[in-house]
């Protein structure tokens, strides 16, 4: 315990919203001269190109570039002005035109910069993207990154870092339960932050406050990135137990060639699924026997490797007939791997002596050996539970202060966690800092500031660098 240690953040009262508006308006002011700028929010190798444009002026230049703009439930010229979804022509500096194109305006009052803004929506490929792109750059436009967009919006006031992290988390979420545990966070962010703020008085009570809620916001993020991230999941076994139909049935269409000759998958093939709401890529690899050729036994190698690289081993029994000897043997050898055992083809009927020995020589933790059928879908749901299971670490998570059914909290998918790794980062950083500050504790709540971009303009900038490096957005410059 460092009782001496100085804290990081001053000990002043800090309100979220003041805080907010102090910071935006002495960034505000520093902006004097702001420019219409033209900002890719979309690969150029898309169908649709999505151009994100500006700026105190966007709107009149826009309107220059601009022919036969009509609404979509309206056969008469309409101006560009805010609330319109046009439908018009981009023509070029001859006045020719170039594309047929979809625009959103937004005046000042709902745009993300507090600036007149408009989507712009032209046909993709990257000669037509960069085309478009040149003509609004003629019309005065200036290039510029995402990045530069979502500063513009921090530093007037329009969005925090948690909305942005937000933002970029949901444009990357895969399946529709990664969509519902992310999609409103930063609502319940800012509502518990309040909260935190209000407690805080100086006193050791407060500070036990803040580190209990800090602990919950710690397991809910852990249960949170396991949910978020992706997983790779190697399905191995003897060969003919039927590890390409399992895999075709989870990945719910038919992605591996299925043969009753075994060897029939050599190389490793690669699927993609959801399971469970995760995002899963299911590793279909050659059976466990003794090679025929080198072809055979060179996929055997990679399979090899594919089991020391995945999250989960899948590990396929073929359970109408008792284990050979060497497929028990290869089981113990599995005995410290992180694994879900199945014994496939039920439909033909399990096999009294296969179910006992594996249960003999590959005992899981108290788990039992689940009986499917890839061939009829019997016993999957059972399967998909263990898999999901296996691949969070446990049970599902649960509404914060709520337990599981050992009795545990265990996180939350529909309460607030973090969801990024700055923001787990900034859990541990809090919940230290008070820790080592005892006992003369620490005022936390300028952390809060730093936490939402609303703070010291210079730590801000570093800060959506850093959730811009790490979340990779889409955007660019042509």
């Amino acid at each position: 315990m460092n009782e001496g240690r100085s804290p990081p953040w001053p000990s002043v009262s800090l309100g979220l919203v003041d805080a907010m508006r102090d910071e935006t308006e002495t960034e505000t002011a520093a902006e004097s001269h702001p420019d219409d700028i033209a900002v890719l929010r979309t690969s150029a190798d898309g169908a649709i190109v999505v151009i994100t444009l500006d700026g105190p002026g966007a709107l009149s230049r826009l309107e220059v570039v601009l022919s036969g703009t009509r609404r979509l439930s309206a056969a008469q010229a309409q101006p560009v002005h805010d609330g319109r979804l046009l439908l018009g022509r981009l023509t070029g500096v001859d006045g020719e035109p170039i594309d047929e194109v979809l625009v959103a305006v937004r005046g000042p009052d709902e745009s993300e910069t507090g600036f007149p803004q408009a989507e712009f929506n032209t046909h993709g490929g990257p000669v037509a993207a960069t085309v478009a792109f040149k003509r609004l750059q003629a019309a005065g436009f200036r290039a510029a990154s995402e990045q530069e967009l979502f500063r513009r919006s921090l530093v007037r006031g329009r969005l925090n870092l948690v909305a942005l992290e937000e933002r970029l988390v949901l444009s990357r979420c895969t399946t529709p339960r990664q969509v519902a545990a992310v999609s409103g966070q930063a609502g319940r962010w800012l509502n518990l932050l309040g909260e935190l703020e209000s407690a805080w008085d100086g006193s050791s009570q407060a500070a036990a406050h803040w580190q209990g809620a800090l602990a919950k916001l710690a397991r809910g993020g852990e249960a949170l990135a396991r949910l978020l991230r992706a997983h790779t999941v190697a399905v191995v076994g003897p060969a003919n137990a039927g590890k390409s139909t399992l895999v075709n049935r989870l990945a719910r269409e038919n992605r591996v060639l299925v043969s009753d000759v075994p060897g029939t998958t050599r190389d490793l093939v690669e699927v993609p699924a959801q399971i469970g709401g995760l995002d899963v890529t299911l590793v279909d690899t050659a059976g466990e026997r003794t090679a025929s050729d080198p072809l055979e036994a060179s996929g055997q190698t990679r399979a090899r490797d594919a089991r020391v690289a995945a999250d989960l081993l899948l590990i396929v029994i073929d359970g109408s007939r008792p284990p050979a000897p060497d497929t028990i043997a290869w089981l113990k050898q599995l005995a410290d791997s992180r694994r879900v055992i199945v014994l496939n083809k039920s439909d033909v009927g399990v096999n009294d002596k296969a179910m006992e020995m594996v249960r003999r020589h590959a005992p899981d933790e108290g788990q039992p050996v689940i009986s499917a059928s890839a061939l009829s879908g019997a016993g999957m749901n059972s399967l998909t539970a263990r898999l999901v299971r296996e691949l969070l670490g446990g049970p599902a998570p649960l509404a914060n202060g709520n337990k599981n059914e050992n009795g545990n909290e265990n996180g939350n998918e529909n309460g607030v966690a973090p969801f990024t790794a700055r923001q787990r980062r900034w859990v541990r950083r809090v919940a230290e800092c008070l820790e080592e500050t005892k006992p003369r504790v620490a005022d936390p709540r300028r952390a809060i500031a730093e936490l939402l971009g609303c703070g010291d303009s210079s730590q801000s900038a570093k800060e959506l660098a850093q959730i811009m490096q790490e979340q990779q957005p889409h955007g660019q410059t042509l």
